[in-house]
């Protein structure tokens, strides 16, 4: 693919140049600040929540066929390619067992907003659990939560500097809740979507997690083990095959503390299981390696994920429909490289390349996106976000999809976020 990659070292310098990027992006422990709450100044019941607001905009490129293509189209809807949304509007409690015992928390929270997890008017439970911190660096959290992977899906969103995730994130770990297999042909099916429960698993899983932190001088060592149900959130076991999930960190920290600390940190993960599809289970495995560095106005990330097994492949022809197609036994990978500086104590400027490459063992698509930001916090709780998206695609062994590929539009996106 020699165009593409000319294109891509095109594109890459001119983000380049632009750089000078935002430490308005957070660095942090996030199995702790999401699992356990402060021993010394835990609440019984805190309140807390966030809201989105965002407008997003597309070419409006069509198919080869003329057809309106999904990837050119606003999501979750597909209806047009420019829209206002309401992408996330959050609400949450979490506290301690009403000062009987500060060892025991629980968390809970639900969305509104209008995405791949809910729709206007149809809230979705996302979080509910409790964890149990007695037993010395083995505590025990149980319920539907975040699982312990990548970066990306274990940050939260309030809190991102981008308001799309990566090619990678979205394709490999965003599960879509998926039935009626038709068409296979051993390597892949179409299916339909499951009516029932979220669309969109929201990096989230029901189960039980052991994790914990230990502290040597100024390094943090985190470990986490997920033994779950494999199939989403508001969704029991559907095959009798559980999810496991593994997580190790290390950070060696700078300073500060909580969502707003500095340092650097490497992580690996890994998760594996089994899906149900149209009475038959096949294998799925996802693991990740990375390293976050955040020091005063800087800020240097990137992670590598690898996929194998069951890979969710968008809809049918790239067209407007609820058709979808599952690879079934091939494999992926993707990654990314994100950099920024803050240029003021506000203001910083974000670029993010990142590259994904699916069914590489039968029928390989590549996917290429640069995107240039910039945010702008008007206080610690608000936060504006301006980005443009440089995206391309190839099919290296397929003309016809090459053709499809050739299709993608750039994407332009301002997303405001108020938390409280």
């Amino acid at each position: 693919m020699p165009a593409i990659a000319r294109r891509s070292v095109k594109i890459a310098a001119l983000g380049l140049s632009l750089l000078a990027v935002s430490s308005v992006t957070r660095a942090a422990d996030w199995l702790m600040l999401q699992g356990t709450e402060p021993a010394s100044a835990s609440a019984r019941a805190e309140v807390w929540g966030f809201v989105q607001a965002e407008f997003q905009y597309i070419g409006d490129i069509k198919l080869p066929s003329g057809s309106p293509a999904a990837f050119n189209r606003v999501g979750p809807d597909l209806s047009s390619s420019t829209s206002f949304n309401i992408r996330r509007a959050q609400l949450g409690v979490r506290g301690t067992g009403f000062n009987l015992d500060s060892n025991a928390n629980y968390f809970l929270a639900a969305e509104w907003g209008n995405n791949v997890t809910t729709k206007f008017g149809s809230p979705q439970l996302t979080d509910a659990s409790i964890s149990l911190n007695y037993i010395p660096y083995a505590r025990l959290r149980v319920g539907q939560f975040k699982t312990p992977g990548s970066e990306e899906g274990l940050q939260p969103v309030a809190s991102m500097s981008y308001i799309n995730f990566t090619n990678a994130a979205d394709s490999l770990l965003l599960e879509r809740a998926l039935v009626t297999a038709v068409n296979c042909n051993g390597d892949s099916c179409e299916s339909t979507a499951d009516a029932n429960g979220a669309f969109g698993a929201a990096f989230r899983d029901i189960g039980m997690q052991v994790f914990d932190t230990v502290k040597f001088a100024d390094w943090e060592h985190s470990y986490a083990f997920m033994l779950a149900d494999g199939n989403g959130i508001g969704r029991s076991d559907n095959n009798g095959a559980k999810d496991y999930y593994l997580y190790w960190a290390s950070e060696r920290v700078f300073s500060g503390q909580g969502a707003s600390r500095q340092g650097w940190k490497t992580f690996g993960w890994y998760e594996g299981g089994r899906r149900l599809l149209s009475g038959d289970n096949f294998n799925r495995s996802r693991m990740g390696l990375g390293s976050k560095f955040l020091n005063g106005s800087y800020r240097v990330s990137g992670e590598f994920v690898r996929a194998n097994g069951v890979i969710f492949a968008g809809t049918k022809g790239a067209t407007i429909t609820d058709i979808y197609t599952v690879l079934l036994n091939d494999s992926a990978y993707g990654w990314y490289l994100d950099v920024g500086y803050s240029i003021l104590p506000k203001l910083g400027l974000n670029v993010r390349w990142d590259q994904l490459s699916r069914g590489t063992e039968i029928n390989e698509r590549d996917y290429r996106t640069i995107t240039l930001g910039a945010e702008y916090a008007f206080n610690k709780k608000t936060t504006a976000i301006v980005n443009y998206e440089l995206r391309s695609g190839a099919a290296p062994n397929n003309a016809n999809a090459d053709k499809i590929l050739g299709s993608l539009a750039n994407r332009f996106g301002v997303q405001v976020t108020a938390i409280f």
